[in-house]
């Protein structure tokens, strides 16, 4: 399932009441670049607002509103707070868990590594040292 939310600001600006939202897929966006980019720039591109604009100065100074949530990002949403930096470890972990299980099924045509523990901590364990080592 993928991990997506919608996220929404309110601020003011010359007199005038915004209320941008969107939905965002946040698969794509960590997909794309690793991690969450700024999500208000995000945000003010799928409204209209310009990069360059006292409009989105603005409106990155109000804290953004994430609610209905699917996916593994739901876990991470608390009172319309997200807590980036646990969704993105989750995410990653998730992935690297997808390419361990896939590695298991096409190799040992094993379908779930839940029942066998120890061979799911040692492929992560090499999968994540083959990872760090491809970074050297």
């Amino acid at each position: 399932m993928k991990s997506s939310v919608v996220i929404s600001v309110e601020f003011y600006y010359q007199g005038k009441r915004f209320t941008p939202a969107a939905t965002i897929d946040l698969d794509s966006l960590m997909r794309a670049h690793g991690g969450l980019p700024d999500l208000s720039l995000i945000l003010a591109r799928a409204n209209d607002i310009g990069d360059y604009t006292y409009e989105l100065e603005i409106m990155r100074m109000e804290p953004l509103h994430f609610d209905s949530a699917e996916g593994l990002v739901a876990a991470y949403i608390h009172d319309g707070e997200l807590d980036k930096a646990a969704f993105v470890a989750a995410w990653h972990e998730q992935q690297d868990n997808l390419v361990v299980q896939s590695i298991a099924r096409r190799i040992m045509q094993i379908d779930d590594l839940d029942q066998h523990p120890d061979l799911r901590r040692a492929l992560q364990e090499a999968y994540r040292l083959g990872k760090v080592a491809a970074m050297d």
